[in-house]
């Protein structure tokens, strides 16, 4: 019993590690989102200002601004996909957790029946 007790200590340390693990990565996605959404204001307004004719929109488009869209959709696809996967981390955590803490009651409740 007290291989199981083990077992389930590690098995809970290594759930609370994922859970970190995944609020680490969800606390980055969230200040990358941040600046994704800085760097839409900053489009807009360079739009904005490049907008005023369709010659210098034109120009704007095809110098800044195409590329800089591209830059921001890519980054938000892969804000999502970092979420996702904090997301599953974390489901995974709590799993670990949970089959942690049965290992060690377990480990208690066989040995008072003995």
């Amino acid at each position: 019993m007290k291989a199981l007790r083990i077992i389930g200590v590690i098995i809970l340390v290594a759930g609370g590690i994922l859970i970190g693990v995944s609020q680490h990565i969800k606390t980055r996605v969230a200040e990358g989102r941040i600046e994704i959404s800085s760097g839409e204001r900053k489009v807009e307004t360079g739009q904005k200002l490049f907008g005023a004719t369709p010659v210098t929109k034109e120009a704007g488009n095809t110098l800044f601004f195409n590329s800089a869209n591209q830059q921001i959709a890519e980054g938000k696809s892969e804000a999502d996909r970092y979420e996702a996967l904090a997301n599953q981390l974390q489901i995974g955590g709590i799993a670990a957790i949970i089959v942690g803490a049965g290992c060690i009651l377990w480990s208690f409740i066989k040995k008072k029946k003995r």
